[in-house]
């Protein structure tokens, strides 16, 4: 038997009473707490770590993240998101997922994330390095059959064969790793943005969706030229594209939602679609929590580190 004390720490303790206490002890057993409280009566434990000055809570959950170590940064300072960052993405091998996948998990860990949802083109690699770093995290294969070259310069071409090819890898996963390393993977499909994804990748996806009681996730409304493209297509918002596609249920979430409108969020609302909030202090946060919208916070493809997340949350509802 293995056991850990944690010894006076500032203890958050998340139970259904909102305990905080101070200078509390966590004790574990055998990778399971055991007790909580103040001043624990624990003989020789065979770990004791001593938490002064530090935070002791659960892990968070990091509701949308991205393998992004290779290039992050990049397009922050050479470019946008269409002219720089997708187009990189044609530089990504599949061999290469696992051992970045082995970083990532080190992030997420680090930065107190023990929980994650990670969205990635090849998203095998990442999930054999989760079964070995430990974490758990509930995992897709986007899907987007753009040329992100031709996309630089504000052409939309899409390609049948990447849709076919990144449609199996979706699947793949499901089949390979869902409910694999001992439960801690599960998985979910993820048609990438209504402007990478034509309507029939959104259905396909939700009819393998509900046969399997998966759930979805997507991009959506993250970028004006996404919000425009959608307008060119079919006249609508991308929300309202995506509703009326019939796919925007409680099993749906949705990343980023900066170019919403007041109805967007009104149908939000109305299907029980969740919003993914991500560094973002410009969208509405605060008037989707105000609707009951429900919101998960995510780092995207930044640094996996949820404490710096909440803080630019918190500084841009102070300035509201």
């Amino acid at each position: 038997m293995a056991d850990i004390l944690i010894k006076d720490g500032f203890v958050v303790t998340m139970d259904r009473d909102r305990r905080v206490l101070p200078r509390g002890d966590v004790y574990v057993v055998d990778d399971r707490i055991t007790e909580i409280g103040e001043d624990l009566r624990v003989r020789d434990p065979e770990y004791m770590v001593d938490a002064r000055h530090h935070l002791v809570m659960p892990g968070f959950v990091n509701a949308h993240s991205h393998l992004q170590q290779y290039f992050r940064g990049v397009y922050e300072l050479m470019g946008d998101f269409f002219e720089t960052n997708l187009p990189l993405e044609g530089y990504r091998r599949p061999e290469q997922m696992e051992t970045l996948g082995l970083a990532s998990c080190a992030e997420f860990i680090y930065g107190g994330c023990t929980t994650s949802m990670l969205i990635y083109t090849y998203p095998a690699g990442y999930a054999r390095a989760v079964a070995e770093a430990g974490n758990r995290c509930h995992m897709a294969g986007d899907i987007e059959h753009v040329d992100l070259e031709k996309l630089k310069n504000g052409e939309f071409v899409y390609i049948p064969e990447k849709r076919d090819a990144a449609m199996k890898r979706a699947k793949d996963l499901y089949f390979n790793w869902h409910g694999g390393a001992d439960g801690r993977i599960t998985t979910l499909m993820c048609p990438k943005a209504p402007d990478m994804a034509m309507p029939d990748v959104y259905m396909e996806c939700k009819e393998f969706a509900d046969e399997h009681g998966l759930s979805m996730t997507t991009h959506l409304s993250q970028s004006m030229r996404e919000y425009r493209q959608v307008q060119r297509l079919f006249g609508k918002t991308p929300p309202q594209h995506l509703y009326d596609l019939g796919v925007m249920d409680e099993k749906l979430s949705g990343a980023h939602l900066t170019y919403g409108t007041a109805k967007d969020f009104h149908l939000i609302k109305e299907t029980g679609m969740s919003i993914l909030h991500c560094h973002s202090v410009e969208s509405p946060l605060i008037d989707w929590l105000d609707m009951g919208i429900p919101v998960g916070l995510g780092t995207d493809d930044y640094y996996h580190d949820m404490l710096d997340l909440i803080r630019k949350q918190r500084t841009g509802v102070m300035n509201r």
